[in-house]
């Protein structure tokens, strides 16, 4: 199967549900529905151009029931006209807030993706940004109207601020909140990082990169979950850059072809990845340039997990519509 084709447009979402994702519509909230002609495979056969996944093998050679699929989980996703010129850091960056805290977010020179994962924020901006919900259970999502300066972000929803957007968020709950962005900014551009009472805002990890695609882009975070004895295969080259983390666990990478950096979580200093397997442990990173082929796989015995920012180009996602 060529890269970024599939004949099946099914998934696992966040909670290990068989889905179908959906693309956002481009009116507000009661536009007609309409099977999305781009994203809901994309998922499956963009996300770091993953394939089937193999199967585990027992201690005799022979291949083991596939019981635990790796579920591949689209976290937020998004569409903008262009991206900075190259060279650009791709950056995963999480935000937590104790009830009460807010925490500015400075404009940074390209766009952010941005979802909650626990709690809820009150946001304020007087930029443009979009807010998608999208509904991963099989419907197809409706894009709200462009919000105004304040609005709330919880789980599920999705925010697509353009570059020099100004952000606030505040905790206006009872329970600590946390969000995941993903943001894409020219080389040299200073990273948020903030350490307060209540409020932290961390740099996961994050890669420079020589090439990115022109035009529109797609761009997507997701999480990878591996079971024991997983992989994740590869049928093709990434048509743009990836940065992954690796969040729990072990995971091995292979660089099969392309360039690609290790980033370690202990000084952040990039390593060129060979081509023999890296065990990636919490808190490394990998950036994968344009046109790299690399493989995860779980050989531990505990289960894995990994985050994703793929960056693609819109036109070149060609997909079947089968469900």
């Amino acid at each position: 199967m060529p890269p970024f084709v599939a004949q099946k447009c099914v998934y696992y979402n966040r909670w290990g549900r068989r889905a179908v994702a959906a693309e956002p519509l481009a009116s507000g909230r009661n536009a007609m529905r309409r099977p999305p002609p781009l994203l809901p495979c994309l998922l499956l056969a963009g996300l770091l151009a993953a394939g089937t996944c193999a199967p585990r093998v027992d201690a005799q050679g022979t291949a083991a029931p596939d019981e635990s699929p790796v579920l591949l989980a689209p976290l937020a996703f998004g569409r903008v006209p262009e991206l900075p010129a190259a060279p650009v850091e791709l950056a995963l960056i999480r935000v937590s807030a104790a009830p009460d805290t807010s925490v500015d977010f400075p404009p940074l020179p390209g766009p952010v993706l941005a979802a909650v994962e626990q709690g809820a924020f009150a946001v304020h901006t007087p930029d443009q940004v979009k807010v998608l919900t999208p509904e991963m259970t099989g419907e197809p999502s409706q894009q709200l109207p462009t919000p105004g300066p304040d609005f709330t972000l919880e789980p599920d929803d999705i925010l697509l601020a353009p570059d020099s957007a100004s952000l606030t968020l505040r905790n206006t709950g009872t329970v600590s909140a946390d969000a995941l962005l993903a943001a894409i900014v020219p080389d040299g551009t200073p990273l948020p990082s903030v350490s307060q009472p209540g409020v932290t805002v961390r740099v996961l990890t994050s890669g420079v990169v020589d090439d990115v695609p022109t035009g529109r882009v797609m761009l997507v975070l997701g999480r990878y979950s591996l079971p024991p004895g997983a992989s994740a295969d590869r049928d093709g080259a990434n048509r743009g850059p990836v940065l992954g983390y690796a969040e729990d666990g072990a995971i091995d990478y292979t660089l099969v072809q392309g360039q690609a950096d290790i980033v370690a979580a202990t000084d952040g200093t990039p390593t060129a990845a060979s081509g023999t397997a890296t065990t990636l442990t919490r808190g490394d990173g990998v950036v994968e340039e344009t046109g790299a082929v690399g493989e995860l796989r779980n050989e531990s015995g505990a289960p894995a997990s990994a985050l994703f920012f793929l960056v693609t180009p819109v036109a070149t996602a060609l997909i079947v519509w089968a469900t």
